[in-house]
């Protein structure tokens, strides 16, 4: 198969029809700015040959509808088993399939038939949705680690098979590894049935079952080993007791901890003695203390009054000074307050009387254009009530239509999985035709009635043929698992179909697609009548309607206050003849009250300021009479204050001599009740004497009864024979281990036999492979010298040999994994163009991540595959696949109703 040409209309960033002209059918190469609509070619290339015409598949077909809306037009010309061919399809609405002959210069099939006969071309008498899967490389997918598509997988076997017939590993080694893999089932857990896999035991089986013998046996052991451990202890710590008890009861450690209790006892008591006197030193010393304090506080207190009186009448003198000054300050304030208040007011009527004329003159130069603004926005508004009247209709009509474009999508994809399912069926169904001899008579009966002469038709169902006098004929079709399944599917999808009918409130999926149909139809009217509504009220009705109100009372003021407006203007035609006039005499009148208005804060300002200093200093003024007044009544008379003086100052001397006496009496008993960290010191060890005859007391009588639990255990545990026991439990250890270890021993070998069958069956796929390979190794020997790929089961990459170190796939840097997918798809491309079935290599923005060397190499890879199948290229990058040789490719417009 080869490309030759690409056109397309609606189709994402293409809403205008163009043209990708000009395929050779070897490398052709296609470079483009970003956005140019690369990826949008590829995406339509791919949706033409994968999806069907009537496909509302929303992440293919979805994915290809412009913003603006429309229906994707996409037409490819090929060339397949040395046939050109022409297909073009119309999705979304509209929808159409036409197969076009251009040899011959004759339409091919339409529709659902085109549909079949593509399938056809591109598939022969094979099964699968699409044999390109394979070739079309998405930015980004050779990245991905995803396996290769089961229906690429089929058709790359098939391929392979053609070419090479050495079968791969035979039914007896088949057998024998069945035979390995049903006794390990018994021993291992289902990952260990895996080549080369951490095996593990089976839960319950054989293996699990010798394990927990074994661990049940070592619990017992560990038991009794605990056990006889702890008897060992127990003798132990009885010989501990006994010697314990021994030094505890000596005559001589008795004798010495009673005397040093007495001895503490007896220091302790006679500092309580004089710690007691002390107390009573220390009361006195506190009241002598409390009598100076009262002599010190009276006679400050009478010092300060004294102070405090004289200090009031000087502040009273400069207080009543300053207030004669703020006086007269505050009258003067006044009196410029008061004249400037009216010049403000005068100045303001006027400035009333003026800004009168200016809005009057204003508002009749404004009344023509508020008039025209007011019948725009009411027109603008009754239409807009009509489209809200529309909508509300259209939306009426959505509610009560069942046939979401959800339920269609999925009613449709169901319809073409049963198109596809009964045409299987058929096709694998046997055909029955009758031809009866020229003298014989219609005699062959089925299903009641008799068959008529060349009449054909198949089964899918066991059926009996009847021949009267002769006997019946039972024709049963084949069983295989592919019919099976696809019986089951259709059963499946017959079911889904039937709900979704049933959700729509049809039973005939044609009048669901009708219904489906009229609600696109009212999504769309609905969408446009948003839209102009959109157009007629960006801010909404509302705020139209309020501009309307508006209008309408500025309409209406105008009308009311006309004949005010007129003799206005005839009053101040001579002095405020025009707006402008009137407009620079308010400007001047205002400039002027600004001034006035600024002048008038300031001696507000200076007023309230004034009168708030003198009522500041009249409050002070009073304070400070208030005070002298009740210092003075506190105090005697000025002939008794220095003998009231001379009396506080003899008592506060009498106090200081008492307690000094009181500090001597206190040192002098301090130093016979000691320091309180003496006094705490004898208490303690007071204390601890006493605490030490106790505990060895309590030590001795518990020593005694631990003695006696002692002697009682070890009595029980010779009783119960725990020597014995323990010997019992090693040997019963000994013998499961060997057990397991028999059981270990024969999981090491059947596994050793499953990795080796393994590794030969990799050998034999790796044989299997080797078209791939050979096909590959041009490609290697330009971009990885010396390099050998192994490929998966599912014929995928799986690791990368080179300089003798293996390198799984998933470890391999972005660079060198785009490269070997890219690689393995060319050396897929000759396998198939050596079977003698070319398919075309599409690759969308490839190399993005290949340095300028391994670029070179690539593109002579390139050039080498185009010799064997066509390789497209298409790419941003202008400037790096300048060195890539091959047809360059560029996109002109088209006109669809050209004719084929």
């Amino acid at each position: 198969m080869k490309l030759k040409a690409l056109r397309v209309r609606e189709v994402g960033r293409f809403s205008q029809p163009v043209a990708l002209e000009g395929f050779t059918g070897g490398l052709d190469v296609f470079v483009g700015d970003n956005e140019a609509g690369k990826s949008t070619l590829v995406k339509a290339l791919k949706t033409i040959f994968s999806e069907k015409y009537s496909s509302k598949n929303q992440k293919t077909v979805g994915a290809l509808v412009p913003y603006a809306g429309g229906a994707p037009l996409i037409e490819v010309d090929f060339e397949i088993a040395g046939q050109s061919l022409r297909l073009t399809k119309q999705f979304w609405s509209g929808t159409s399939a036409r197969l076009f002959d251009l040899t011959a210069g004759q339409v091919i099939a339409r529709n659902a038939d085109a549909e079949t006969a593509l399938h056809k071309f591109l598939h022969g008498a094979g099964r699968g949705t699409s044999p390109l899967g394979l070739f079309w490389l998405d930015q980004q997918e050779p990245l991905s680690l995803k396996p290769v598509d089961k229906d690429d997988q089929s058709r790359l076997r098939d391929v392979i098979a053609n070419q090479f017939s050495d079968v791969v590993v035979g039914g007896e080694a088949l057998g024998v590894r069945r035979v390995i893999e049903d006794r390990l089932k018994l021993l291992v857990t289902k990952g260990g049935l895996v080549a080369n896999a951490n095996r593990k035991p089976l839960k319950n089986g054989d293996w699990d079952a010798r394990l927990r013998e074994r661990d049940a046996a070592q619990i017992d052991l560990n038991k009794f080993e605990a056990r006889y451990a702890e008897a060992q202890e127990r003798l132990r710590r009885l010989l501990d007791i006994e010697r314990r008890i021994a030094d505890l009861a000596a005559p001589a450690a008795a004798t010495q901890r009673t005397d040093a209790l007495a001895m503490a006892k007896k220091v302790l008591a006679g500092m309580q003695g004089a710690r007691a006197k002390r107390q009573t030193a220390v009361a006195e010393h506190g009241a002598k203390l409390a009598d100076l304090k009262n002599a010190e506080t009276a006679h400050m207190k009478f010092v300060s009054q004294l102070d405090q009186l004289a200090k009031l009448e000087a502040d009273l003198a400069t207080a009543t000074e300053e207030l004669q000054r703020e006086r007269q300050a505050a009258a003067t304030a006044s009196e410029k307050l008061k004249l400037l208040s009216e010049e403000h007011t005068s100045g303001q009527a006027e400035l009333v009387v003026t800004r009168s004329v200016e809005e009057t003159l204003r508002l009749e130069q404004n009344h023509a254009g508020d008039a025209k603004r007011h019948d725009e926005v009411a027109a603008r508004i009754r239409e807009i009530d009509a489209l809200l009247k529309k909508a509300e209709q259209l939306e009426a009509e959505l509610r009560d239509n069942q046939a979401t474009p959800s339920r269609i999508v999925a009613l449709e994809r169901e319809l073409l999985s049963i198109d596809q399912i009964e045409a299987r069926l058929a096709a694998a169904a046997p055909e029955i035709s009758v031809a009866y001899e020229t003298t014989a008579s219609d005699r062959v009966l089925f299903d009641g009635r008799t068959l008529a002469e060349g009449e054909t038709f198949r089964i899918d169902q066991l059926a009996v043929l009847m021949i009267p006098g002769v006997g019946k004929i039972s024709v049963k079709p084949g069983g295989s698992d592919d019919v099976v399944e696809d019986r089951r599917d259709l059963a499946a999808h017959r079911e889904v179909a039937a709900e979704v009918l049933q959700k729509i409130a049809v039973s005939d999926p044609d009048d669901a697609l009708k219904i489906g149909k009229l609600r696109a139809d009212a999504e769309r009217a609905l969408s446009d009548t948003r839209v102009r509504l959109s157009a007629l009220a960006p801010q909404g009705p509302e705020v139209l309607r309020d501009e309307l109100g508006q209008l309408a009372e500025k309409v209406a003021a105008y009308k009311k206050a006309q004949n005010a407006v007129d003799s206005i203007k005839t009053a101040v035609a001579e002095q405020l003849p025009t707006l402008e006039a009137a407009a620079a005499r308010v400007r001047a009148l205002d400039g002027q009250q600004l001034d006035t208005a600024a002048a008038l804060e300031k001696i507000r300002t200076e007023h309230a300021a004034a009168v708030a200093r003198v009522a500041r200093l009249e409050a002070r003024s009073e304070e400070l009479g208030n005070q002298q007044a009740r210092l003075e009544s506190e105090l005697p008379d000025t002939a008794a204050r220095d003998g009231l003086l001379q009396k506080l100052q003899d008592a506060l001397v009498a106090a200081r001599s008492s307690v000094a006496v009181a500090d001597q009496q206190l040192k002098d008993l301090d130093e016979v009740a000691g320091s309180e960290t003496t006094f705490v010191t004898a208490q303690a060890i007071f204390e601890k004497a006493e605490v030490q005859v106790r505990n060895v007391e309590r030590e001795l009588e518990q020593l005694r009864l631990d003695k006696k639990g002692l002697e009682g255990e070890l009595t029980v545990a010779e009783q119960q024979g725990i020597g014995a026991h323990l010997q019992e439990c090693r040997e019963r250890l000994e013998h499961t281990e060997q057990r397991v270890q028999r059981v270990a021993d024969e999981v090491a070998a059947l596994a050793m036999l499953l990795d080796e069958m393994a590794a030969v069956e990799q050998q034999s796929r790796d044989r299997f492979l080797q078209p791939v390979m050979i096909g590959l190794q041009p490609y290697f020997d330009l971009v990885f010298p010396g390099a050998c790929l192994r490929f998966s089961q599912d014929l995928s990459m799986a690791e990368l040999t080179r300089n003798n170190q293996v390198e799984p796939f998933a470890n391999i840097s972005d660079g060198t994994r785009e490269q070997l997918a890219i690689l393995v798809r060319m050396g897929f491309g000759r396998v198939f163009a050596n079977g003698g079935q070319p398919l075309p290599l599409v690759l969308d923005d490839p190399l993005a991540f290949s340095d300028d060397s391994r670029l070179g190499a690539m593109f002579q890879a390139f050039e080498v595959a185009a010799k064997a199948h066509q390789v497209v290229v298409l790419s941003c990058r202008e400037q790096a696949f300048e060195a890539l040789q091959g047809n360059r490719l560029t996109l002109t417009s088209w006109r669809p109703d050209a004719g084929a």
